[in-house]
């Protein structure tokens, strides 16, 4: 029985669908599999979303080929996928969905090398786009690959996290205990780029700090990764706040007065999780003891 795992999008949350570079990982914290049967009443959305495929495929419009007529076959003996990962909170529950579909019921699947990333990626943009409207199709990859990923202009390529960190220094998530929908809040993003002055402030300055983090992350240099993570948290509290929800404006304001830890959206924004880095985590977890903080990297035990 295959397991898919979750992602976190670590850097470049909304902006890579303006092309921005980004860095995601697997997360190991969430994951889901298949269940042969007895699960008609646990499918949810699979059956719209086979229809949505068989669609796409009639009208000549697929990037990748997925046999529907085997995955409607597979849904009529009550075949689901049971999935940990929660709905509404920026960990990929779509996109380890996504990546289970094409792993079970693609055809003609393409080595796996950096050529055929781009491929894939457009593709799963394709099919998750059922769920959100639009997709940058980089969760279902994560899924589907399980490796972290760093997306350029360039392309997409595997990467290699930081093996060492000093004692303390963490990426953490706060649950924030709201479930949101991404589809408007991508949208709210979509068109505040379309005013010119917005569009050049996002890519002169959010834009920038994400590959400095991008850039300090990968070489494991936690005082620079700071740096960029507070310029990234006070650029999305004062542009971009209608994404953080309002009873966590107050720590988030804390973390940039302080120099423990730095919040910043996760996925969507919105509510879900809201991501920290931070210099010391014991001390986050006691600043932070009212709200549910989970360590995700490097994994604790």
């Amino acid at each position: 029985m295959q397991t898919f795992f979750s992602k976190l999008l670590l850097f470049g949350e909304h902006t890579i669908n303006l092309g921005s570079p980004a860095l995601a990982m697997p997360l190991e914290l969430y994951s889901g599999h298949w269940v042969e049967k007895n699960g008609a009443a646990k499918q949810q959305d699979l059956p719209a979303f086979a229809a949505y495929l068989q669609k796409l495929e009639r009208e000549g419009k697929n990037v990748l080929s997925i046999n529907t007529a085997k995955m409607l076959d597979d849904l009529a003996t009550g075949a689901y996928f049971e999935s940990s990962a929660p709905a509404g909170y920026g960990v990929g529950s779509s996109g380890i969905l996504t990546a289970a579909v094409y792993e079970r019921y693609g055809r003609e699947k393409p080595e796996l090398n950096y050529r055929n990333f781009v491929l894939l990626k457009s593709g799963f943009a394709q099919m998750e786009a059922f769920f959100h409207g639009t997709s940058s199709g980089i969760d279902p990859l994560i899924s589907y690959l399980n490796e972290p990923l760093l997306i350029t202009e360039h392309g997409v390529t595997t990467v290699s996290l930081p093996g060492y960190l000093h004692p303390g220094n963490a990426i953490f998530l706060i649950d924030t205990g709201i479930r949101r929908k991404a589809e408007p809040l991508i949208q709210w993003f979509l068109k505040k780029v379309e005013v010119p002055e917005e569009r050049k402030k996002l890519i002169g300055e959010l834009v920038s700090h994400n590959k400095s983090a991008i850039i300090a992350f990968l070489e494991g240099h936690w005082p620079n990764l700071m740096e960029s993570c507070h310029q990234i948290s006070s650029f999305q509290l004062k542009e971009l706040s209608p994404l953080i929800p309002d009873k966590f404006r107050e720590i988030w304001k804390e973390g940039l007065a302080g120099s423990t830890y730095k919040l910043k959206i996760c996925g969507a924004g919105g509510g879900g999780f809201i991501m920290g880095v931070t210099a010391d985590i014991d001390k986050t977890k006691t600043l932070l003891q009212q709200y549910i903080v989970t360590e995700v990297f490097p994994k604790s035990g």
